[in-house]
């Protein structure tokens, strides 16, 4: 079906425009949007993709923009809605693009640079270097009391900053964006929502004893952990197309997700073997510090 150049008549700023069904020719090979104020001089802005958006309706969803620029028209002549062109007395490109080429070739944008960014920071620190902190406290706590050091340091270093200059990218991401919003969909809601639980969980532990905060503490790492994997896959099979306006990423990814989802349990639970040794440490230990409280 070939798509519908569509003229749409309204207001500047305010008023919502309305669709002018008398203005719509089946013609070209691109979705063409042009915004009219009615005067016979005017300036508009315009703006096009590379993906037809599957319907002639004036509700379907448009894709990201490729290029987009601005133009001043002179209206003042007779035009027909068969004409193939417009004359204009100048246009401006946007420095994006010369030329239609593919959505591969396409360099990232300022937006697009940040939310790829965002995308990098946040999976290495959510689905890489958390997991990482999770397993050296289940394979190494038994064999020396180095342990939490290390733990410490990934849990809230590595992976804070990780998440911190994550968040950063995101925000400006959506700063930098067009026609999007900060927490406007459930990706930035569980986001914001996934970062309040990680500061909640940076509450310190009391490693003496196994008291019911170090499960608590414990417990609430592993549902971070899960909710980032949920997170990030959100983030690359819904996020990637809607926000960056681009082709789906590679399938790679998925496979990497799907093997990583896998391989990370069964490396904690294999690390459970562990446990009664941890359990009979725990205990001695329990048994020194209240003789030394005199207890």
């Amino acid at each position: 079906m070939s798509p519908k150049r569509n003229f749409v008549e309204g207001a500047k700023t305010a008023r919502k425009p309305t669709m002018k069904a008398r203005f719509s020719v089946l013609d070209g090979d691109l979705n063409r949007l042009v915004t009219w104020d009615n005067l016979a001089r005017t300036n508009l802005i315009w703006a096009f993709g590379a993906q037809n958006p599957g319907s002639s309706a004036g509700d379907a969803p448009f894709q990201f923009h490729v290029d987009a620029g601005y133009a001043h028209f002179d209206l003042s002549k007779p035009i027909s809605p068969s004409s193939d062109k417009v004359e204009s007395s100048a246009s401006t490109p946007s420095p994006l693009l010369s030329s239609l080429t593919s959505m591969s070739t396409i360099p990232l944008d300022a937006h697009q640079r940040m939310a790829f960014a965002h995308a990098v920071f946040c999976t290495t620190g959510f689905i890489h270097f958390l997991p990482a902190g999770v397993l050296v406290s289940r394979w190494v706590k038994t064999f020396t009391p180095a342990w939490h050091t290390a733990h410490w340091i990934l849990q809230f270093v590595v992976v804070g900053f990780s998440i911190i200059i994550g968040l950063v990218f995101g925000v400006q991401s959506v700063n930098n964006g067009r026609h999007i919003e900060h927490l406007d969909d459930d990706h930035k809601k569980w986001g914001a929502a996934l970062f309040a639980l990680y500061v909640f969980q940076l509450k310190p532990t009391n490693s003496t004893g196994r008291l019911l905060q170090n499960y608590f503490y414990t417990v609430t790492g592993l549902i971070l952990i899960g909710l980032g994997f949920y997170q990030v896959h959100s983030g690359y099979k819904n996020g990637w197309s809607k926000v960056i306006g681009r082709d789906d990423v590679m399938e790679g990814v998925n496979v990497v997700w799907y093997a990583w989802i896998v391989i990370l349990p069964i490396l904690y639970f294999a690390g459970l073997i562990l446990l009664p040794k941890q359990l009979a440490q725990e205990a001695a230990n329990r048994s020194l510090w209240k003789k030394c409280k005199g207890l």
